[in-house]
C-alpha cells in the first residue's frame, strides 16, 4: 500500500473540508450582516462544496479499505486504526497528523453549521412574529392544514 499516496489524498480531502468551512463562514457572515439577497448564492456554494466533499470521501473510503486490507485490519477500519498499524513510523506520524487536522476542521464546520442554523431560526422567528403583528401569519393544525391568520387592519406608526 502506498501510504504517501494516501496522505496526499487526505490533503486533497482536507482542502475540500477547508473550502466547505470557508463557504459556511461566508454564509454565516451574510446572515449576521442581514444581506439576505446573497443567501441563496451562499447556500448554493455550500451545497456545491459539500457535494464535492462527498465525492472525495467516497474515494477516501476506497483507499482506507485497501489500506486496511493490506495491513490485515478489518475492511471498515478507521483512519486512526490504519495510522496506528502503519508499517513505518513516518507513515504513522503523517497519517495521525492528517487525522488531527481533519478532525479540527470538522469541529469548525460543525460549530459554524450550528451557528448558521441558530441564525436562520432566529430570522424565521422574527419573520413569523412580524407577520403575526400584521395579521398575515399562517399556522397549521394537527392534520397539517394551513390556516391563515385573521385579516384585520394594521396600524403602523411611521414615527417609530
Amino acid at each position: 500500500m502506498d501510504f504517501d499516496g494516501m496522505v496526499t489524498y487526505l490533503i486533497v480531502e482536507q482542502q475540500a473540508l477547508e473550502e466547505l468551512s470557508f463557504k459556511l463562514e461566508e454564509e454565516r457572515l451574510i446572515l449576521i450582516a442581514g444581506r439576505h439577497r446573497f443567501l441563496d448564492r451562499a447556500t448554493a456554494e455550500v451545497e456545491f462544496a459539500a457535494a464535492a466533499l462527498t465525492a472525495i470521501g467516497q474515494t477516501r473510503a476506497t483507499l482506507l479499505r485497501e489500506a486496511a486490507d493490506s495491513l490485515g485490519l478489518p475492511l471498515d477500519a478507521s483512519l486512526r486504526q490504519i495510522a496506528e498499524a502503519a508499517p513505518t513510523s513516518a507513515a504513522r506520524l503523517r497519517l495521525q497528523a492528517m487525522r488531527q487536522t481533519m478532525r479540527k476542521t470538522m469541529e469548525t464546520i460543525s460549530d459554524t453549521t450550528a451557528q448558521n442554523r441558530q441564525l436562520l431560526a432566529r430570522g424565521l422567528a422574527a419573520t413569523m412574529d412580524a407577520l403575526a403583528l400584521l395579521g398575515t401569519s399562517t399556522s397549521y393544525d394537527a392534520s397539517g392544514t394551513a390556516h391563515r391568520g385573521t385579516d384585520r387592519p394594521a396600524l403602523i406608526d411611521a414615527r417609530v
